[in-house]
C-alpha cells in the first residue's frame, strides 16, 4: 500500500470508527470486533492493519481510549470528554 492511497484507508477507517462510536459511545470492542461489527464499510478494507493504525491515530489525537486487560487483550472505546471534539471533526 503506497503512502496516500495508506493514509486515506486510516482516514476512511477512523471516520467509520468514530461514527459508529458517536451512535453508540459506550461501545467497547477489540480489534477483531471492531472489523466485524462497527460498519460494514470496515470489512471492504480487509486489512487489520489500516484498522489498528486508524486507532493508533484516534488513540494519540484522545478521541479513543483503550484498556488491556490481563490477558493481554485491548478494549478500544470512546473517550465520551471528547465527543463535541469528535462530532466537530465529523461534521466539519
Amino acid at each position: 500500500m503506497a503512502g496516500r492511497e495508506a493514509s486515506d484507508e486510516i482516514e476512511q477507517a477512523a471516520r467509520i470508527i468514530l461514527r459508529h462510536l458517536v451512535e453508540h459511545p459506550d461501545a467497547k470492542d477489540t480489534l477483531a470486533g471492531i472489523m466485524r461489527w462497527w460498519g460494514d464499510s470496515l470489512l471492504h478494507l480487509a486489512q487489520p492493519e489500516v484498522v489498528r493504525l486508524s486507532l493508533d491515530e484516534l488513540i494519540h489525537r484522545g478521541w479513543v481510549s483503550v484498556k488491556t486487560s490481563g490477558t493481554g487483550t485491548r478494549l478500544y472505546g470512546l473517550s465520551k470528554d471528547r465527543l463535541d471534539d469528535v462530532r466537530r471533526y465529523l461534521h466539519g
